[in-house]
């Protein structure tokens, strides 16, 4: 079959036709100069030439239906169609009106030249190369201060989306997302595995529902200026996603078609068959464990588990768009297909969507938009959850599962330890299956009236809509389901977003000046609904969740809930410019919200900036190399409401059936205080920054420096037991992010062959400045206090291993040779809780991204690396392996190969033959560095010569691969990731595995 998708792929229809000469003139559009040494290539050819002293060219054997690019220097790429002219003369603008190209920014469209706040924006053609299931996939690494994680590499895995830094304990981290106007709600789905099944800690992206090719731009907003129109919401940034839009002339029919191969990265490496053998039954002889652990023989020679639950898994997609229209009327419609498997066992995801945009001009006065989709989701959930023993993942278990066993016993049925608790990792793999259905609509449609010249109305109306079912089913072949007769659980979910809003713009130009004014009202409803049924027990498994109804009825659970929550907002803008030079922006925005407290229920956003084109001044006015010079700076106050529903209030929650009279009625407990005073957290964030451009745009970039402070962050504080509860809600603390960020782009050639180089990099400073009452925040691993940043990892520092011929007298702790030395941080001669120690943190001091592109005669090659640096994150195997939960459990291979011995007196690894110093797994050990650089995608493609590819107008053939290599020292599955799903907390606990993926692909426009 999949050769057949290729030969189809990849089958044109030749044909051979008349060819004529053309000649003209490339001039600059400027001030009509020739332009000596242009580029004139027929597109999808090698035939081509450059202009002379007097900017003339002459080209033979070109195809009267082909197109020419003109490239130059400081100048814009053209693109002309030949339409069987003989003569034809080009004009080039140059790359200083890009500035005047519109940018993308919240209500409204600016030119790039007079933005006064920060802004990123990225074209769909510089994305990531490759298959991108969701716009964080194709955006990774592009723009500085925006840091994206893969919180699961699962396909369609949840990501992790920073801007500038995290400035906040209890509440949410993720940028507002807007698509195409609307503000839409991270809305996860049905996120319960349900009852027995391990599935994963984190979400599948809920952005994944969008395709990526569908794209036109994404720009990110960053400093307060850009983001505080979004009052409540733009606290974390926020990023406009634009939709490809029609335009007026001839029709574009474009299909797109990939296929590929995902391959795991590596592997965690454990301990063989023979080496688990001999290790564990030496460390048993020297007094380790027992005689009754003994490992026997190996099994058919043993089993790599990991192997054994991954696979190598293909990928295809194929996405086909039409988009045209007349002087009136555009449109942009696409259909796409998305079939992702995953390399673990019963993992994977599919995507088909369709999108319609319109834009239809009535007259002078009134336009009307569109822009509509819908898709259909699969969601395949594999199993590796992040739980212990007999509740953990297939992928927990195949790290520490004995190695000497086969799959299977001599009667076919999985193999099991009597010694280990956890679950044969096949079994597990096979037998536990969760699978979701998802329907989402979004869309937006707008009406735009003229009162008079430089002065509308809009009225924008939008909603999204999801309807998700997730079914999932343990079957009596695992631990968890062979007691009861298989699990079966239901779980849907309804998630709703209407918006409706309008706003009026009025622009005016003076003789030496211009004004634009922008107020608006808009009000925003958000509904969730869920409803999980569940039950066991099942005298034929075979029908699954089909027949829920036929399990034990003793067991059935049921439960449903409904969350509401809404936002009325007022909006206004301000931005004036004088002689061109001098540029100023003021915002303010009211955001009215019932999440929180009755004496706080509208919060108040201003902002203000002012920029500097210091090129356009008379004292620079001689300087020729100089083509943009730009100085912003800016000030703002955003809010963060993302802390959930209710929490304001007093709510309340069943308890145990109270008897009256002999009769059990049904009763109610309060589950939290209310708190009449709760409120956003409130950030105020500074920016300095400067834009430039030299030699006619041949270099240009970006610096900017910026403070992020939240006030008022939300903290659980501790109440009197008196009470009933153990703590509330309340806005106290303080967190402060600051930063450094650039990108820099250079046209390093630009002749036949051509080279362009982007880099971008950014720095971040993250510290807790205050917590209210509290003097510090102690998780599980990680401390939060001042001075420090949030989320430190808290644990031990092992200095070395205790020889046989140390002083054991210095200290009164019950060691000996072979066993870890940790540091006695106070000197009191026992090593306890007193001595914990921040061991770092998982925010990055550095990071980076490094984007090449070549192109020569049709060739064309891509290649992007990323990198971050100074970022640590807490490995769980590597504390399993220090602290195991089972002595037969398997373990990381390198220690325990080269642990101490008396032959052997490591002073890194321990002899593992006994440890009576207690659990000390987070330790420096378990917090390893996470520093990386990445080949993170490269794509080398052919445009086809036009003449040969009949009826197609351009033909693209190209090989890309993603994640192809990663400079690293940390020891898991892949440095980038973080399956705790907390941006400033990275743990790996039972990661999905990373992989590297191989596509081929075609691209034609008909």
């Amino acid at each position: 079959m999949k050769l057949k998708i290729l030969l189809l792929m990849f089958f044109v229809p030749f044909g051979i036709f008349a060819q004529i000469q053309i000649k003209g003139t490339v001039t600059s559009a400027d001030d009509g100069m020739p332009l000596p040494g242009a580029t004139v290539l027929v597109v999808g050819t090698s035939n081509g030439t450059t202009t002379d002293f007097d900017g003339n060219y002459s080209l033979k054997n070109v195809n009267p239906n082909a197109y020419l690019a003109v490239t130059y220097i400081g100048f814009v790429k053209s693109e002309i169609p030949v339409n069987e002219q003989s003569i034809i003369d080009v004009a080039l603008k140059t790359e200083l009106e890009q500035l005047d190209e519109v940018v993308l920014v919240g209500y409204g469209t600016v030119k790039k030249s007079d933005l006064t706040g920060s802004v990123s924006s990225i074209k769909n053609e510089d994305f990531n190369q490759g298959v991108n299931a969701s716009v964080g996939d194709a955006i990774i690494g592009r723009i500085p201060g925006v840091r994206i994680t893969q919180a699961s590499s699962e396909p369609s895995g949840a990501m992790n989306i920073q801007i500038r830094g995290v400035g906040s304990v209890t509440a949410g981290s993720e940028p507002l997302y807007v698509v195409d106007g609307l503000p839409i709600d991270n809305f996860q789905g049905t996120t319960s595995p349900g009852s027995g099944f391990s599935g994963t800690r984190t979400p599948r992206n809920p952005l994944s529902s969008i395709n990526p090719s569908d794209i036109e731009s994404v720009e990110v907003l960053k400093d307060a200026s850009a983001t505080a129109i979004y009052g409540a919401r733009g606290a974390n940034g926020v990023i406009l996603i634009t939709t490809k839009q029609g335009s007026s002339g001839k029709l574009k029919v474009n299909y797109h078609s990939s296929v590929g191969v995902n391959q795991i990265t590596g592997k965690i490496d454990v301990l063989k068959p023979e080496d688990y053998k001999r290790i564990l039954n030496q460390i048993i002889d020297e007094g380790g464990g027992n005689s009754e652990q003994l490992v026997g023989e190996i099994q058919n020679g043993g089993t790599d588990w990991q192997d054994e639950i991954t696979r190598d898994a293909w990928v295809q997609s194929h996405n086909l768009s039409i988009a045209g229209g007349s002087e009136n009327t555009v449109f942009y419609t696409s259909l796409n297909y998305l079939d992702q498997q995953g390399i673990l066992l019963n993992s994977g995801f599919k995507r088909q969507d369709i999108r319609f945009n319109l834009n239809h001009t009535i007259n002078d006065k009134f336009k009307l938009g569109l822009n509509f989709t819908t898709s259909y989701n699969v969601n395949q959930f594999g199993s590796h959850g992040s739980s212990g023993n007999e509740n953990a993942g297939a992928l927990h278990s195949s790290f520490h599962y004995d190695p000497t066993l086969s799959v299977y016993d001599s009667e076919d049925n999985y193999n099991r330890s009597e010694f280990i608790t956890l679950d044969n990792p096949v079994a597990l793999a096979r037998e536990e299956e969760s699978k979701s259905d998802g329907f989402r609509t979004l869309g937006s449609m707008f009406g735009e009236y003229t009162i008079v010249p430089n002065w509308n109305i809009k009225l924008n109306i939008g909603g999204d809509v999801q309807n998700v079912r997730r079914d999932s089913y343990v079957t009596g072949k695992t631990l968890q389901g062979e007691g009861v007769g298989g699990i079966a659980t239901i779980g849907n979910v309804k998630g709703s977003n209407f918006l409706i809003e309008g706003t009026t713009n009025y622009f005016k130009k003076f003789a030496d000046s211009e004004l634009s004014l922008l107020a608006g009202v808009s009000r925003q409803t958000f509904s969730n609904v869920r409803s999980d049924l569940s039950a066991s027990g099942f005298p034929i498994e075979d029908l699954k969740t089909n027949a829920i109804q036929t399990g034990t009825q003793d067991t059935y659970e049921i439960s449903s809930t409904k969350t509401t929550n809404s936002l009325m907002s007022y909006i206004s803008r301000i931005n004036y410019g004088l002689n061109n030079k001098y540029l100023f922006t003021a915002t303010f925005r009211a955001d009215g919200s019932s999440r929180f407290g009755e004496n706080n229920k509208f919060g108040y956003f201003p902002s203000g900036a002012f920029a500097w084109k210091i090129q356009n001044e008379k004292f620079l006015s001689d300087l020729a190399w100089l083509s943009d010079l730009k100085l912003r700076t800016s000030w703002g106050r955003t809010g963060n409401q993302d802390i959930g529903n209710y929490n304001s209030l007093t709510t309340y929650v069943q308890t145990n059936d109270a008897i009256f009279g002999n009769q059990g009625n049904t009763a109610y407990q309060t589950a939290r205080l209310s708190n009449p005073d709760l409120k956003w957290e409130t950030t105020e964030q500074f920016d300095l920054g400067v834009d430039f451009g030299f030699w006619r745009n041949r270099l240009t970039g970006s610096f900017d420096y910026f403070t992020r402070t939240t006030n008022d962050m939300l903290i659980q504080l501790p109440v009197p037991g008196s009470v009933g509860f153990t703590s509330t809600l309340r806005n106290v603390g303080k967190i402060r992010n600051s930063g450094i960020e650039f990108s820099v782009r250079s046209v390093n050639m630009n002749k036949g062959f051509k080279w362009e180089t982007t880099i971008n990099g950014s720095t971040l400073r993250n510290e807790v400045l205050s917590l209210g009452e509290l003097p510090e925040i102690i998780g599980s691993f990680a401390i939060s206090k001042p001075g420090e940043p949030l989320n430190s990892f808290y644990g031990y520092e092992i200095v070395g291993v205790w020889q046989t011929n140390d002083d054991l007298s210095i200290t009164d702790d019950p060691v000996g040779p072979g066993m870890l030395k940790y540091r006695d941080v106070n000197g009191d001669r026992v090593v306890n809780a007193d001595d914990l120690a921040i061991l770092g943190n998982s925010f990055p001091e550095f990071s980076w991204g490094l984007d090449n592109q070549f192109s020569y005669s049709g060739i064309s090659l891509s290649v992007f690396f990323e990198g971050v640096h100074g970022i640590q994150m807490m490995n769980e195997n590597i504390w399993q392996t220090y602290s195991p939960t089972n002595f037969r459990r398997n373990k990381i291979a390198e220690p325990f190969l080269n642990r101490w011995t008396v032959d052997n007196p490591s002073n890194t690894y321990p002899s593992f033959v006994s440890d009576t110093q207690g659990n000390k797994g987070v330790n420096n050990y378990s917090v390893e560095d996470a520093s990386y650089i990445k080949l993170r995608s490269i794509k080398l493609g052919y445009e086809i010569p036009s003449k040969n590819i009949r009826p197609f107008n351009s033909m693209n053939v190209y090989l890309s691969g993603q994640n192809l290599m990663t400079i690293t020292d940390y020891t898991g599955y892949d440095p980038s990731s973080n399956s705790y799903n907390n941006p400033s907390l990275k743990v790996d606990y039972s990661s999905y595995p990373s992989s590297r993926s191989i596509v081929m692909g075609v691209e034609l426009e008909f």
